[in-house]
């Protein structure tokens, strides 16, 4: 049997840290931030065999990348999976329907915290909390819930019937997702509820007539908790070595008889001699240890060292020991006295690997998508900037005295083998890529043909205005993300007044990061930090529910919450279908996102063709804040609740958004002489039939929207990931460009993007987009 432990991602800021073990029955997967499945993807860790996902922790950091995980494996023909955390991990999978619905997954539920077994593995799960008080005991949950938000005092019976009535209701809404008999809630049950309940009589069974009617009403509320967890995992015994040899020197025959013998079964000879597995078996041995700590903050290592699930793994006297540690740590953590102290009771021979951002560089994650924008700053270096990247990390494990000998920092693809010896390997660790003119020149070597169709553009190269707005495209594919484009995610940036986001689907805030960086010097176009870009964001446009457009928004606000102050926050204006507020209301129950500051518009409310007799709240403020003259929608032809959106500047130019559509002639109206219309192409136009039964459109169809509509300038977004690095190119190229990732662009210098095809066909040579793959491996 082989095994081994993988670490994926360690960022913190595209990927948050992600463990998978690989067995060779299963893979089991801890946290799954944003940006994990497409990591995958690129960097090939098949999860055909995920059966069981385990979180840490239920919060956006560690659990954001399962919902377009679970569409993912349901579609790829996943058909069991089970999720293992703590508190709140039932509420927030139910509040997940109104974009999560697979009847062909089974998906079981687990927030009960009970140890875990099956034929690999052995877990025990440690709680951890942040107020633990010595000779308290095993902290519960009823003593992590977060109490801060008012609620009416309650009687034991009432919470009793409405712990029961809410259960019910989530039950429902499951059920409702993934059908009646895909659903195992057996382990929902929260240990709070069960101790609200034991001094409570038993009554009947509180069900809501009217559940099945209102599932996509608001869910019933839940407190906030601070649990963390670890995760003690131990594998299987290793049975000892079968010796032929001896079993054939007693007088077993070759044949069954050693297969019983291998599985611990005497067996009798043809002489009548019993032959017992220990006289032909070697001792077996147990199997490899090691532990996964979440320890986000010093407030929680008194809680930790202090478990009583750890004592027969440390010190002198420890019956077992752990042969690796994974580090989860918040700031601080690991330069703590005690934490260290803790760390090295495991004894010489356990391997720490840790996982934070301050230790770990923040090199680039998506290497493919990284390689080619150098190839394409080669055409203008401003339109396609070179994707922030530090191969340094902040502070080196070496300079922090009193750790173990035998710690690293967590690098992707890093892996630590358990069976059948335990050694780390770093094999898989690629070596940091450092895009820069001198990586691009043999490349450009090679390629003379798209170097001399580069020197052939004519271009003017005078200064633009600084003051220009700025179209920043930081996610250019559709579905799910892939090596070379994430999904779906528009920046438009306006100097001096605001930032807008259109469509924020998962690792969007992976994408600004990359995009803008630590410091206003790395993008020279838009001249802002990516904590700048967040400051001075004011508006959030959401077309449809979706994943691919707007998984990612949950991260920016949490991003954008951090950065506010204490006092005097600026709202954040989000106009979205009615049920993505739905979303937030019930997600800010788990975490806290800065709801109180944001202001949210029914994008039905702004549908220009539908007359209503009121101005919608806050659209006013809205307009104010970003000096706009106007902002409307439009229903469109996709998905029930799908908009698409004009935005008019009262300095004049009009900017228009599809989302996800047919050709639309209520688009076209709205749209009426914009000065750019930002337009989904999906497909090419030979895939006109799986456009219509898709509800998307084709670059052909986007073309001629565009010129119904008279817009100054189309640029084609949301390409099938079936193209991996361009779409099909056109004839029709005068007022027409096509988006990449991390691409952005002048709102006066939009001409330039049309020009850009010739050298663009060249480089893309052939008609799948794809590189050569020397030409890839040489960068």
């Amino acid at each position: 049997m082989k095994s081994y432990i993988q670490i994926i991602g360690t960022s913190g800021v595209d990927v948050t840290p992600s463990v998978v073990v690989h067995f060779d029955s299963q893979r089991y997967l801890f946290n799954c931030g944003e940006g994990t499945q497409r990591l995958c993807v690129e960097k090939k860790v098949r999860l055909a065999k995920l059966q069981n996902i385990f979180f840490t922790r239920i919060n956006w950091e560690n659990t954001g990348g399962i919902p377009g995980m679970m569409l993912t494996l349901a579609d790829a023909g996943t058909t069991k999976l089970t999720l293992h955390g703590g508190p709140n991990l039932t509420h927030f999978i139910a509040a997940t329907r109104h974009f999560i619905q697979r009847s062909s997954l089974k998906l079981g539920l687990n927030e009960s915290m009970e140890p875990y077994k099956d034929e690999n593995l052995t877990m025990t799960t440690v709680q951890l909390t942040p107020d633990y008080q010595p000779n308290r005991g095993t902290p519960i949950n009823i003593a992590s819930i977060d109490r801060s938000r008012k609620r009416k005092p309650t009687t034991e019976t009432d919470t009793a019937r409405e712990a029961e009535d809410a259960e019910s209701i989530r039950q429902t809404v499951l059920k409702k997702m993934f059908g009646e008999k895909n659903i195992d809630i057996s382990m929902c049950k929260q240990a709070q509820l069960e101790v609200q309940k034991e001094s409570v009589s038993k009554k009947p069974k509180v069900t809501n007539p009217t559940n099945e009617r209102k599932i996509y009403e608001r869910l019933p509320r839940v407190e906030r908790s601070r649990i963390a967890l670890c995760y003690i995992c131990q594998g299987p015994t290793i049975q000892g070595k079968f010796d032929p040899k001896a079993a054939a020197e007693l007088g077993v025959q070759r044949g069954p008889d050693f297969g019983k013998l291998k599985n611990g079964q005497s067996v009798t000879t043809s002489s009548g001699v019993v032959v017992k597995p220990e006289q032909v078996v070697g001792p077996s041995r147990p199997g490899t240890n090691f532990i996964i700590v979440d320890c986000p903050s010093t407030a929680y290592i008194p809680s930790l060292v202090n478990s009583p699930e750890f004592e027969q793994f440390l010190g002198s006297g420890r019956s077992l020991n752990i042969h690796c540690a994974i580090h989860l740590v918040g700031d601080d953590v690991l330069e703590n006295k005690q934490y260290q102290k803790w760390m090295k009771k495991f004894g010489s021979g356990c391997q720490h690997i840790v996982a934070h951002p301050k230790y770990c560089a923040q090199t680039i994650t998506f290497s493919g998508s990284a390689k080619a924008q150098m190839k394409l700053s080669h055409i203008d270096s401003e339109i396609f900037p070179i994707p922030y990247f530090s191969n340094v990390a902040e502070k080196q494990l070496s300079s922090i005295p009193d750790l173990p000998k035998r710690c690293v920092e967590a690098s992707s693809l890093l892996v630590y083998h358990t069976e059948p010896t335990q050694k780390l390997d770093t094999s898989g660790v690629l070596p940091p890529l450092n895009p820069s003119a001198k990586e691009l020149k043999p490349f450009l070597n090679r390629r003379q043909d798209y170097v001399n169709a580069v020197k052939k553009l004519q271009i003017d190269r005078t200064q633009p205005s600084k003051e220009d707005v700025v179209i920043a495209t930081l996610g250019t594919g559709s579905s799910l993300p892939s090596k070379y484009r994430n999904v779906s995610s528009t920046a438009i940036i306006i100097p001096h007044v605001g930032s807008i986001l259109l469509d924020a689907g998962e690792g969007t805030y992976g994408q600004l990061y990359r995009h803008l960086g630590v410091n206003k010097s790395h993008n020279q176009m838009i001249n802002q930090s990516v904590d700048d870009f967040l400051r001075s964001l004011k508006f959030i446009f959401v077309s449809h529910l979706h994943a691919d457009h707007h998984l990612g928004v949950i991260r920016i606000l949490d991003k954008w919450n951090e950065l506010q102050p204490s006092t005097h926050k600026q709202p954040l204006y989000i106009v979205a279908p009615l049920r993505f507020q739905t979303w937030l209301h019930e997600y800010s129950d788990v975490q806290e996102i800065g709801l109180g500051s944001i202001r949210f518009i029914n994008a039905e409310e702004l549908v220009y063709h539908k007359k209503r007799n009121y101005t919608p709240y806050h659209l006013k403020d809205l307009k104010q804040a970003l000096n706009l003259k106007e902002i409307k929608t439009t229903d469109v032809i996709h998905c029930p609740w799908a908009y698409g959106i004009s935005l008019e500047h009262t300095e004049g130019w009009k900017l228009v958004y599809s989302g996800d559509t047919r050709p639309c002639d209520k688009l076209v109206h709205l749209g009426k002489d914009a000065t750019l219309l930002i337009h989904e192409a999906t497909f090419e136009h030979e895939k006109k039939q799986e456009a219509i039964e898709k509800r998307h459109s084709t670059v052909t169809e986007a073309i001629d929207v565009s010129a119904r509509m008279n817009s100054s300038f189309l640029l084609l977004t949301h390409f099938s990931q079936r193209y991996p690095q361009v779409p099909v190119f056109t004839d029709s190229h005068a007022k027409v460009g096509i988006s990449f990732d991390l691409m952005n662009v002048r709102i006066s210098e939009l001409s330039k993007l049309s020009k850009f095809v010739q050298p663009l066909k060249v480089l893309y040579r052939n008609s799948s987009g794809e590189m050569d793959s020397d030409e890839e491996e040489s960068l």
